[in-house]
C-alpha cells in the first residue's frame, strides 16, 4: 500500500496537470482493506481517483470508504461482470 500511494504522490510531482488516478486493476477491490487504506491515503493527499470493480462489490461496501466517495477522492468504478455461458 505504502508504494502506491508513493508512486500517487510522485505522479501528481511530476504530472501537476493530472485530473484523476485510475487504476486499471480488476481486482484492485478483491482486499477491501487494502483498497480501503488506499482510498483513505489518496484522500489524504488530494487525489481523486477511480477505479476498476468487480460487479459483486456493492457501491456502499467498497473502496469509497463506507458509501463516501467524496472524503476518499473516490469519483468512480466501473463494474464489470463475468460470465461462464458460453456464447451461442
Amino acid at each position: 500500500m505504502g508504494n502506491v500511494l508513493a508512486e500517487a504522490a510522485l505522479a501528481r510531482q511530476l504530472f501537476p496537470q493530472m485530473k484523476e488516478l485510475f487504476f486499471d486493476d480488476d481486482t484492485f477491490t478483491d482486499d477491501r482493506p487494502r483498497a480501503e487504506a488506499i482510498a483513505r491515503g489518496l484522500g489524504r493527499l488530494g487525489i481523486t481517483w477511480s477505479c476498476n470493480a468487480k460487479a459483486n462489490v456493492p457501491p456502499t461496501r467498497g473502496p469509497s470508504c463506507t458509501g463516501r466517495p467524496g472524503p476518499a477522492g473516490c469519483c468512480g468504478a466501473s463494474a464489470a461482470a463475468v460470465t461462464a455461458r458460453p456464447f451461442s
